[in-house]
């Protein structure tokens, strides 16, 4: 048998390999509470298997100044980390061992079906039935030594000039109390004393209580701004609508003296269109009128700042725009309710999420902002085969050009009058 022993260094007991059975022992030293409480008490040895939480009682052997452990299959059924905690009780003292780290080398296949051990509301009680009967042992014990003792003082007494020691009768044997568990958890006892059996108790304990939300974590820090998407295709211009009626004519009237000079009149209708002219000679290109390109930075956790960098070193200086960002309410960030949609046009509240599917048109107006809170406008919709076509105030300048591409889904979030698109 191996001989496993115990770190106490860094509290760990190598236990084997998952499914062995009766191939290893660790012996552990308690001659310090032998010293200090005395040599009548018992030892017990508290255990719980990787991946559980309820204890039960390992089997052990109490020799001499040591506990020894001899690794049972129960013991290690389940692979990984658990733990075990010695137990020495003398009378109405207890004394406890620091909690040990128990590791289960991972075998192939376990050597038998899965075992279920006690939980915790008997784990008293057992220790108590088991001093009990250790007691009970060792008071048969002493009884017994007590009886040689008085058979040699008789015989000594007589000097052995009497007859042979007459043997007195035989002690009673102690009382051996016997577990039982129901298939249905129902844990229950009987012995072969007579003696009162303790209450059957349920070992399925309740699930216990989930525990707290941890805190939250730190953020993080703001990735690399991506790469600028290819503009889109120029939608087709609408039809030109049809000009309005002329009026009759009136009568002439008789010419009268000069007023003065009238407000010039309305245009009169439109003429038929003369024959084209011949082209004329192209005109030299106009100088580049040059373009802004955006840029977001984060100066601290409450604010983004958008800047904005002219592609021409003459071109008047554009301020930058700080935007406060929304405070989280949750690991999330807020939680808005969802509206899904399908019309073609549709005025918005802020703080709601609207979806719209395959939209081929989609024409957004922003409702009013409620005072004193963030006011966040999102919408999500799907561009199909044919590009959607998507109408926002003229007031929102994007931080992100607003360009819409074919097959991809799109979410727009307008804060603070700075609106981002990002499609998939």
């Amino acid at each position: 048998m191996y001989v496993a022993s115990i770190n106490k260094a860094n509290k760990t007991i190598e236990l084997g390999m998952q499914g062995e059975n009766n191939a290893r022992s660790t012996p552990y030293d308690i001659s310090d509470w032998i010293e200090k409480f005395g040599a009548d008490g018992s030892v017990s040895l508290v255990c719980v298997r990787p991946g559980e939480t309820e204890p039960y009682l390992a089997e052990v052997q109490k020799v001499e100044n040591s506990v020894d452990w001899v690794v049972q299959k129960v013991d290690v059924e389940i692979s990984g980390s658990g733990i075990a905690q010695y137990v020495y009780t003398v009378g109405d003292v207890v004394v406890k061992s620091p909690i040990f780290t128990t590791k289960i080398d991972k075998s192939i296949a376990s050597a038998s079906g899965p075992i279920t051990p006690p939980q915790q509301s008997i784990i008293e009680q057992m220790v108590s039935l088991k001093t009990a009967a250790e007691k009970a042992a060792t008071n048969a014990e002493k009884s017994a030594i007590r009886a040689e003792e008085a058979a040699e003082r008789a015989e000594n007494a007589g000097g052995g000039g009497g007859g042979e020691p007459v043997p007195g009768p035989a002690g009673k044997n102690g009382t051996t109390f016997i577990p039982l568990v129901s298939p249905e958890g129902d844990l229950s006892w009987t012995n072969d004393g007579g003696l009162a059996n303790p209450e059957p108790v349920n070992i399925k304990g309740e699930m216990g209580a989930t525990g707290p939300i941890g805190p939250k974590g730190d953020k993080g820090e703001p990735g690399p701004a991506g790469n600028q998407g290819p503009k889109g295709d120029a939608g087709p211009q609408g039809a030109k609508g049809d000009p309005g009626l002329q009026g009759p004519k009136g009568d002439k009237g008789d010419t009268g003296a000069p007023g003065p000079a009238g407000q010039d009149g309305k245009d009169g209708a439109v003429g038929p269109q003369g024959v084209p002219g011949k082209d004329g000679t192209n005109g030299k290109n106009g100088e580049n009128g040059g373009y802004y390109t955006p840029s977001v930075t984060q100066p601290d956790a409450d604010h983004m700042q958008v800047d904005f960098t002219g592609s021409k070193p003459d071109m008047p200086a554009v301020p930058p725009v700080s935007v406060a960002l929304p405070k989280s309410s949750g690991p999330s960030g807020p939680a808005y309710p969802v509206q899904e949609m399908t019309d073609a046009a549709a005025e918005i509240q802020p703080n709601v999420e609207y979806r719209w599917g395959e939209m081929t048109a989609l024409t957004i107006t922003l409702a009013a902002e409620t005072p004193g809170i963030t006011n966040e406008y999102r919408i999500q919709f799907v561009s199909g085969t044919t590009p959607t076509q998507l109408s926002v105030p003229s007031a929102v300048k994007w931080i992100t050009p607003l360009a819409v591409e074919a097959s991809r889904t799109y979410q727009v979030s307008i804060l603070d009058g700075l609106g981002v698109i990002v499609g998939a």
